[in-house]
């Protein structure tokens, strides 16, 4: 059922009074007053299931969708597990699940990746060094997912390079696969063929890194002399007072000696 909101319960409530204000002035009866007020309801009731129930039929076809499809919704991609009365399942590539309402499916921006027995799109987004030749790195990358027994090579793997930033080249390689229960385990596979294939051939993957400008040079290094100096003359203060107490412990110890030997 729809959610009883504030302003959405006014409405009704405001509606149906209207409605037996005018049954009232046009005199009906007391039970056509109740049977307007029982139909109120039940329409706001049915509002929201009618919806879902359209919007089924309009998923599967006029979109095109199916049980097994892999689309793109809210910001993930995820399989279609059932599509039915008036709610769709929906199987994220994590394992989790989600109970979508068929009229918010369908207002909502949703793509098709793939059909039920189609092999998916597939796309990984690395850096290697800027000193990399790109042919090389585009062999090394094709070699590494071929030998995988769920990549469709034809057509055939594709790296592209996709720009430059912070001395590093960036690329994206793009595959079919065929279709499998656990995307996550094939994307973790996947991605240990490429850093295995990266470090065979002497590839690196760069780490960040940031560059830091001094515009005052001299005065970091007068910045650093004071610390040093402070940081010398505390050391020594506690030397100096480790070594007074070390003193008058000797002291002590002494005086101690010399009463015991007097009695």
């Amino acid at each position: 059922m729809p959610q009883l909101t504030l302003p959405v319960l006014a409405l009704v409530v405001v509606a149906i009074i209207a409605t037996a204000l005018v049954l009232a002035t046009i005199g009906a009866s007391a039970a056509l007053l109740i049977l307007a007020l029982i139909a109120g309801l039940l329409a706001y009731a049915v509002a929201e299931p009618v919806r879902d129930g359209i919007a089924g039929r309009l998923l599967r076809h006029e979109r095109g969708l199916e049980a097994g499809d892999l689309v793109a919704f809210d910001g993930s991609e995820t399989t279609i597990r059932s599509i039915g009365l008036l709610s769709t399942e929906l199987d994220h590539m994590d394992g989790g699940r989600l109970i979508v309402g068929n009229a918010r499916l369908l207002g909502a921006p949703i793509v098709k990746l793939a059909g039920p027995t189609e092999p998916q799109p597939f796309a990984v987004r690395l850096a290697v060094s800027r000193n990399s030749e790109p042919d090389r790195v585009r062999a090394v990358l094709t070699a590494a997912v071929a030998g995988h027994p769920s990549v469709v090579m034809d057509p055939e793997p594709e790296v592209h390079l996709e720009g430059f930033e912070d001395g590093m080249l960036l690329l994206t390689l793009r595959f079919l696969m065929r279709r499998a229960a656990s995307r996550p385990r094939l994307r973790s596979e996947i991605n240990t063929r490429i850093y295995e294939a990266l470090a065979a051939s002497g590839i690196e993957i760069p780490r960040s890194q940031s560059d830091i400008y001094l515009r005052d040079l001299d005065g970091v290094r007068h910045a650093f002399a004071r610390a040093l100096a402070l940081r010398a003359k505390a050391r020594a203060s506690n030397e100096d007072a480790t070594a007074q107490g070390g003193a008058e412990t000797r002291d002590e110890s002494k005086r101690d000696e010399s009463e015991q030997v007097d009695r």
